[in-house]
């Protein structure tokens, strides 16, 4: 029998502190998500697992995901907290790594301080095998040390195949490149037409100068009416700045279906994420979804459930579209399918399997 089909200790890791996205720790342990149902899915395959993050104090927490089926969370406490937070790590997460080895670690986020000083000082230089979540970011230099890549669309691809990063002694086969698709609970995150759509457009983020740019949407609401979920430290200047728009400010994730229902269409505007979480929300909530087409590919976003915009025409795009309240409805109708037949809780299953079969 080989390792595989045997038994071993994987961790799954979050490369970016818990609280990165705004949130306690209490109210990232109260989420389900893909965060915690591949990890999940991991155990019900017979493996011995856990998950790991970075927080403002240490905790162990025990999830459980249905009868029988359990995982671990070790949150520890960040010790080197530069600005971003982003790049905050852990020294106690590198101290219970190696007196308490895992066979395999899956690293979330390729360029988060708690994923990269794991490589840095723990796995590389003990020829431990992991593999890498990509979600925004591709590359880094710790990229070539990956046993195997986990990305989410094809766009992803060239940069991840280059050359460059090949050439290292360890070129990967494509067996070692496993889509992942998202997750969504699509029983919490569906349409509720006892909700009126008073609004046209909306999006959610956070409002933070380093990251990412809504000004395309916000750009819309003197034409259209606009509603926006998320916080952050831009919020009351751009509730200044942009008066007409419905601001909705941070909100529990258990609150968004509920938000993204106000709306007759999802636009996330962002050029630096190939597949956010949120357009699998608002597909899920049956909500069109308009996005720029120098990130987010077809696989992401089909004719069928939304548009990708050109850049220098999307206003018009836009406009088209909702002169045409039946075309929106359709679009609608198909992206709440889509996520039915794409996105649910156990929508990673096969790719979890297909790492399982490659473990060394």
């Amino acid at each position: 029998m080989s390792n595989a089909q045997c038994p071993m200790f994987l961790v799954y890791i979050q490369s970016y502190p818990i609280y990165h996205d705004l949130i306690t720790a209490d109210g990232w342990l109260a989420l389900e998500n893909r965060d915690k149902w591949m990890p999940a899915i991991t155990a019900e395959l017979g493996h011995d697992v856990e998950l790991w993050g970075v927080s403002d104090h240490d905790r162990v927490v025990e999830y459980n995901w249905k009868e029988g089926v359990s995982v671990t969370i070790r949150l520890f406490k960040a010790d080197y907290t530069p600005a971003k937070t982003k790049h905050h790590r852990s020294s106690g997460m590198i101290e219970h790594a190696k007196m308490h080895p895992a066979d395999y670690y899956i690293i979330k986020g390729i360029d988060g301080g708690a994923g990269v000083h794991l490589v840095d000082a723990f796995l590389a230089p003990n020829k431990i095998p992991f593999a890498f979540v990509i979600g925004g970011k591709c590359t880094s230099k710790q990229f070539h040390h990956a046993h195997s890549i986990f990305y989410e669309s094809d766009v992803q691809l060239p940069e991840i195949t280059a050359p460059y990063w090949t050439l290292t002694g360890r070129k990967r086969t494509a067996a070692h490149l496993i889509k992942l698709p998202k997750s969504v609970d699509t029983d919490r995150f569906k349409p509720m037409p006892e909700i009126d759509a008073v609004n046209d457009l909306i999006s959610a983020g956070r409002l933070i100068s380093y990251y990412k740019n809504f000004d395309d949407l916000f750009n819309l609401s003197s034409d259209l009416r606009v509603a926006f979920i998320g916080g952050g430290p831009l919020l009351d200047e751009n509730r200044a700045k942009w008066p007409n728009i419905h601001w909705f400010g941070s909100v529990p994730n258990s609150d968004v279906a509920s938000r993204l229902n106000t709306s007759k269409a999802f636009f996330y505007p962002s050029k630096r994420d190939y597949f956010p979480r949120a357009i699998v929300e608002a597909s899920a909530c049956g909500l069109p979804v308009l996005c720029f087409d120098d990130h987010v590919g077809a696989d992401v976003v089909p004719d069928s459930i939304g548009m990708r915009l050109s850049k220098s025409s999307y206003r018009e795009s836009i406009m088209d579209l909702f002169s045409d309240p039946a075309h929106l409805k359709q679009m609608g109708d198909n992206a709440r399918e889509f996520a039915l037949k794409n996105y649910g809780k156990e929508s990673t299953r096969q790719a979890v399997e297909s790492l399982i079969k490659l473990l060394p």
